[in-house]
């Protein structure tokens, strides 16, 4: 009986907190969850990377067909042409970048001179990017008489 007047040790309630254990357990699995999301997260930054860089080279070769499509039809030429694909500044984006134009000229149905250009980058030991394709139809045209 006079035990029950006494709280006893046991029967004290536990001070606030975490145990030992239980704070390894929380380091554990934030450790497995670091570990998992890391690469995933580095992975969609190297795709985001990847996206930009073909928006900006995509953009630079659409100027390029721009360009192109300001040359006369006399000077319509390959050679012509590759003086348009010379990149300018000291752009990072288009470090790395190789870039070509052919130009072939067709009868039918409309005689003209078709130009092909391509693009694609490849930046230190990354994998080349797919090719970037963009044409320009230029149709011969008729001088006034």
């Amino acid at each position: 009986m006079l035990s029950s007047c006494h709280p006893s040790s046991r029967s004290s309630p536990r001070p606030g907190g975490f145990t030992l254990l239980e704070m390894l357990v929380a380091l554990i699995m934030l450790g497995t969850l670091t570990a998992i999301l890391v690469p995933v997260i580095a992975a969609a930054h190297r795709q985001r990377q990847e996206v930009t860089r073909h928006q900006i080279v995509l953009a630079w070769l659409d100027d390029c067909c721009e360009q192109a499509a300001d040359v006369p039809w006399d000077e319509f030429t390959s050679e012509r042409l590759s003086n348009i694909l010379e990149p300018g500044g000291d752009d990072p984006d288009l470090e790395g970048l190789t870039a070509s134009v052919v130009v072939d000229e067709i009868a039918e149905p409309v005689p003209a001179r078709v130009a092909k250009f391509s693009a694609r980058w490849s930046k230190g030991s990354e994998r080349p990017s797919e090719e970037i394709r963009l044409t320009v139809w230029r149709p011969r045209q008729e001088t006034p008489q």
